[in-house]
């Protein structure tokens, strides 16, 4: 990943066995190995 904050967010992610990534920034984990949603759609994956 170019962004080294986002590939933290995917490390965190991954360590924890993560659903998903909740972003608005979908661009930046198109290629990311944990699925990312923007808020909403995150927040309709929880309930």
């Amino acid at each position: 990943m170019n962004d080294f904050e986002d590939a933290l967010q995917v490390a965190a992610a991954l360590a924890c066995s993560a659903d998903f990534i909740a972003t608005r920034n979908l661009r930046d984990y198109a290629k990311a190995p944990v699925k990312a949603f923007e808020p909403a759609v995150a927040l309709k994956q929880l309930f």
